[in-house]
C-alpha cells in the first residue's frame, strides 16, 4: 500500500469508529446500553463492503477485519504486520483502534504514548495521530484530553465537519455550552458529505433536555439512510448512554478503566 493511500485512510478511520459493533465481552467498568448494541448491529449489516476484498498485506488484511467488527482477527492480524514492519506509524495506529475495540484501552494508551515519544511524524502523521488521541479518549469520557487531541488536529484540518462534532460532544462532557454552540453553529444541514449538523443538534437537545433529539437522528435518516446514520449512532451513544450518573451527568471513567491518559500535542 502506498504511504500516500495510507495517510488518507488514517484520515479517513474518523468515519470508520461507527462502522463496527461493540465488542461482545466489555470491560466490568463499561455498562452498555441497549440502544448501542441495536444501532452497532445495524451498522454492521453493511460493515466493510467498501473494503477491496483484494487485501493482501497483514496491514490491509487487519484492516479489513476492523471494519467487519471481527476485532479478534484483526489483532492477529496487526501484531504479524507489526512484526514485519516494527514501529511502522499506521499500524500502530491501527492497532490504537482495535485495542480500543477489544476495550483494552491500557494497551491502547501505551501504543499511542510511544508514538509521541517519535520525532519522525510527518505532519500528516501528526495530525492522524491527534485524531486517533481524540477518539479513544472520547471513547473512555476523558473529555478534557479528547478536546485538547480535536483542537490539535483541527488546527490542520479546520474544515473536518465530523472533527468538530466530536468536539462537539467532548465540550459538552465538560460542560461547556458556549463552545458545543458554537462549534454547532459551525456546521451546514444538507452537508452532501456527512450528518454532523444533526448529530451536533440531537446532542445539544439532549443536553438541553429538550428531548427532541430522536427528530434530528430522524432526520439524518431521511435525508442520509440508515446505515450512515447508525455509523454516527453508534459513537453517539457510546458518549452519551452509557455510565450516566443520578443526575444524568456522564460519569467519567473510574482510574480501573485502563490507560494513563495520552494527549500531548504532536
Amino acid at each position: 500500500m502506498k504511504k500516500a493511500a495510507v495517510v488518507g485512510s488514517l484520515l479517513a478511520l474518523i468515519a470508520l469508529q461507527g462502522a463496527a459493533p461493540l465488542h461482545a465481552a466489555p470491560d466490568t467498568n463499561t455498562t452498555v446500553d441497549p440502544d448501542i448494541a441495536k444501532a452497532s448491529a445495524e451498522a454492521d449489516a453493511d460493515a466493510g463492503t467498501d473494503v477491496p476484498e483484494s487485501a493482501q498485506t497483514p496491514y490491509e488484511k487487519a484492516l479489513l477485519n476492523y471494519k467487519s467488527g471481527k476485532y479478534d482477527a484483526a489483532k492477529v492480524l496487526i501484531d504479524a504486520a507489526d512484526q514485519e514492519q516494527p514501529g511502522d506509524v499506521p499500524i500502530e495506529m491501527l492497532k490504537v483502534r482495535i485495542l480500543a475495540e477489544l476495550h483494552d484501552f491500557k494497551g491502547a494508551h501505551q501504543v499511542l504514548n510511544s508514538l509521541y515519544d517519535r520525532s519522525d511524524l510527518t505532519p500528516a502523521y501528526a495530525a492522524a495521530l491527534a485524531l486517533t488521541t481524540g477518539d479513544l479518549n472520547l471513547r473512555q469520557h476523558r473529555f478534557d484530553e479528547a478536546s485538547k487531541a480535536y483542537t490539535a488536529y483541527l488546527q490542520s484540518q479546520p474544515n473536518d465537519a465530523d472533527a468538530k462534532l466530536k468536539l462537539l460532544y467532548a465540550r459538552l462532557g465538560v460542560g461547556d455550552l458556549v463552545q458545543a454552540g458554537k462549534l454547532e453553529s459551525e456546521l451546514k444541514p444538507f452537508d452532501a458529505t456527512t450528518p454532523a449538523y444533526y448529530f451536533a443538534q440531537a446532542a445539544l437537545a439532549r443536553s438541553g433536555g429538550s428531548g427532541d433529539e430522536e427528530q434530528d437522528i430522524q432526520q439524518s435518516r431521511t435525508i442520509y439512510g440508515i446505515t450512515l446514520t447508525n455509523r454516527y449512532l453508534k459513537t453517539y451513544l457510546e458518549v452519551f448512554a452509557p455510565d450516566k450518573g443520578k443526575d444524568g451527568q456522564l460519569n467519567p471513567p473510574s482510574k480501573e478503566s485502563g490507560g494513563a491518559p495520552s494527549g500531548k500535542t504532536p
